[in-house]
């Protein structure tokens, strides 16, 4: 069996290329991204169905606010903000089709300039 393109690759001096952009130098990995990652990030003043493109939801609302989760996929990450601080409602975080946050059917914040970010693993949402 021939590869034409191997996997790791090694060069002078102990470097071992693995892969576009990572090299390991004497144990130490290295990783050469350009630029920085960008994140999604999304405002609201009402209630919102998030989708798979969110991330980061920051909530400007002096009423009690509804966040909807999407249909959870293993890994995928959101991060929900009061951004109004002194006299913002609640912010109700739900999943989809039954998901649950924590075995509970809702996550609350009511912290003033409260954050919760919440991960999707197994059947269920999780806060972090």
């Amino acid at each position: 069996m021939t590869y034409k393109n191997p996997l790791a690759t090694t060069t002078d001096y102990g470097l071992v290329q693995v892969g576009a952009n990572i090299t390991v130098t004497n144990g130490v990995i290295s990783i050469d991204a350009p630029g920085n990652p960008l994140y999604s990030t999304t405002v609201v003043t009402a209630d919102y169905s998030a989708t798979n493109d969110d991330y980061y939801i920051g909530v400007n609302s002096a009423v009690a606010t509804t966040i909807t989760l999407p249909a959870g996929t293993d890994g995928k990450m959101f991060i929900i903000k009061d951004e109004l601080g002194p006299g913002s409602g609640n912010i109700t975080i739900q999943g989809t089709g039954g998901e649950t946050i924590d075995g509970s059917a809702t996550f609350v914040n009511s912290v003033t300039y409260g954050s919760v970010s919440v991960v999707f693993r197994g059947a269920e949402w999780h806060v972090v």
